[in-house]
C-alpha cells in the first residue's frame, strides 16, 4: 500500500503544473473569445482572437488537458480510498473509481469522434 501510495502522490505532482497551466490557457481564451479586449490588455497583446480561439480549439491541447485531469482525477481518488481500513470496500471502491474514470474517457473519446 505505501508504493502505491507513493505512486499516486509522484502522478499527483508531476500532473499538478501542467494542469494548472492549461486550465489557465482554457480559461484565459474562452474569455478572449468572449471578450478579446481585456484578455487582450491584461496578456499585454500576446493573447488576440485569432490566437485565442487556435488555443482554445485545439485538439492535441483538449486531449492533453483531459488525458492529465483523468490522472490527476483518478490518483487524487485513489490516495483517498486508501484510507478506508475495509479491504473488501476498498477494493470496491476502487474499482468504482476506476470505471467511472473509464465511462469519462469513452465520453470524451464519443464527444470526439461524433
Amino acid at each position: 500500500m505505501k508504493k502505491r501510495y507513493r505512486y499516486y502522490r509522484a502522478v499527483l505532482e508531476v500532473t499538478s503544473v501542467p494542469l494548472a497551466i492549461l486550465w489557465y490557457i482554457y480559461i484565459l481564451t474562452g474569455y478572449c473569445i468572449i471578450n478579446e479586449k481585456i484578455v487582450s490588455l491584461l496578456t499585454f497583446g500576446l493573447l488576440k482572437y485569432k490566437s485565442c480561439l487556435l488555443l482554445h480549439s485545439s485538439v492535441e491541447l483538449r486531449w492533453l488537458l483531459i488525458t492529465l485531469t483523468l490522472l490527476h482525477f483518478f490518483t487524487g481518488f485513489s490516495i483517498v480510498t486508501l484510507k478506508i481500513r475495509n479491504t473488501a470496500l476498498r477494493t470496491l471502491v476502487e474499482k468504482i473509481l476506476a470505471m467511472l474514470s473509464l465511462v469519462l474517457l469513452f465520453q470524451f473519446l464519443m464527444m470526439e469522434l461524433l
